[in-house]
């Protein structure tokens, strides 16, 4: 096995990167892994115009032929070097556009003060567009290496070099968002010839965006058919009836609103003043409860279970709340952001009252979707998955 270390820098602003990778490199080493530095700072490619060079042709050859990638940067102005940005631009080459794809790479940025974090996802992003993997990150600041030779600086650079050896010694594979492929677009709309008798053909309407085809009545008829049988078939899990309960609730036709307010002044006499004050309302949730709860969904991510797994979570959320979010899981690491994503590998639709069951570990995803009270689209597989991946507090 052999690993390539790309190197980005120059001595001036190394802010000690060069101790980081003599530490990862000894890692690898150790594990018997070969490993060859190449320092930009001394190739100093030229600016991509268009074509390529001999010197590029050598070093993107022994890129090709490496096991895996390391790219080793400072972070300047919150982005890679100059050096890394210029030598990364030539992937754009039709001769090198390949190179990455299916490629395991490990990402270091050091900052002196702050903007590793853009840095990486700036990499990431353009190992991902060219195919390949971003199977390991490693971002600090210069004052962590303090702690690099004796301390948790140094044990967390090792624990990631060593999973990076694993990744790519097992060639682990790994999902890559559609967006970031490169060549993956929209297929063409099918052509289709007029009818010879007409006259001029209408112009096309643009369909109103929707953020999932819905479902047609044959399709909703069967789901509450088959939602109503496993109801009865669970009745005496008293998990399951309560997420039945819940559903019938929200099926069932609503009742007229509560009168909330008393006349300040009836009247003596009035024969329709009423005999006593109403019963009031129960007040009204916070519109937000659920949401927060969605937000911290990361907080329950176990990432001791997650290692090698990339999946996009959609999550539609209606009833009292409505809002949409998703989940972007990349081995160990988990983040949630607001809005939808372009292509989830899952989407999960669910009411507030059975998704807060599911938040409150009253009730897990799988649970819900089997009695119908969530409805899911893409890899089932993963809904399994949500149940481990998540360890979530009792209510």
């Amino acid at each position: 096995m052999k690993i390539l270390y790309i190197y980005g820098s120059v001595a001036s602003y190394d802010h000690g990167l060069g101790n980081l990778i003599k530490r990862t490199k000894a890692v690898f080493e150790e594990l018997e892994a070969e490993t060859e530095t190449i320092d930009l700072a001394a190739l100093h490619p030229p600016y991509y115009d268009g074509d390529t060079t001999g010197a590029m042709d050598g070093v993107f050859e022994k890129i090709r032929q490496a096991s895996g990638v390391v790219f080793a940067t400072t972070a300047q102005v919150f982005a890679p070097t100059a050096l890394m940005q210029s030598f990364l631009e030539y992937l754009e080459h039709t001769e090198y556009a390949d190179i990455l794809k299916g490629k395991h790479c490990m990402l270091m940025v050091l900052s002196r003060e702050g903007g590793e974090k853009s840095a990486l996802d700036y990499l990431t992003k353009i190992v991902q567009h060219f195919g390949g993997y971003a199977a390991a990150k490693i971002g600090l600041k210069a004052p962590h290496l303090s702690t690099l030779d004796e301390g948790t600086t140094g044990d967390f650079a090792d624990s990631i070099t060593e999973d990076f050896y694993r990744a790519v010694h097992k060639n682990r594979q790994y999902i890559i968002p559609t967006d970031y492929v490169a060549g993956v677009t929209a297929p063409p709309p099918t052509a289709t010839e007029a009818p010879a008798e007409a006259p001029q053909e209408a112009p096309p309407t643009k369909p109103e965006p929707s953020k999932l085809t819905p479902f047609s009545d044959t399709e909703e008829k069967e789901i509450d058919e088959l939602s109503f049988l496993f109801s009865k078939k669970y009745t005496k899990d008293p998990i399951l009836s309560e997420g039945a309960d819940a559903f019938n609730a929200l099926t069932a036709p609503k009742a007229p609103p509560l009168m909330t307010e008393v006349p300040a002044f009836v009247p003596e006499g009035n024969p329709f003043a009423p005999m006593s004050a109403p019963a009031a309302a129960p007040a009204k949730p916070d519109t937000t409860e659920i949401e927060k709860l969605t937000r911290d969904i990361p907080k329950y991510f176990q990432s001791s279970l997650s290692a090698g797994l990339q999946a996009v979570i959609q999550l539609n959320i209606s009833g009292d709340e409505k809002f949409d979010g998703f989940l972007y899981i990349h081995s160990t690491e988990c983040t949630y952001t607001e809005g939808t994503a372009p292509a989830p590998d899952i989407t999960i639709m669910a009411d507030t009252t059975i998704w807060k069951e599911v938040l409150s570990n009253k009730t897990t995803a799988q649970k819900a979707f089997m009695i119908g009270g969530i409805k899911v689209r893409g890899d089932f597989v993963l809904l399994t998955k949500f149940d481990t991946l998540f360890n979530f507090p009792d209510a």
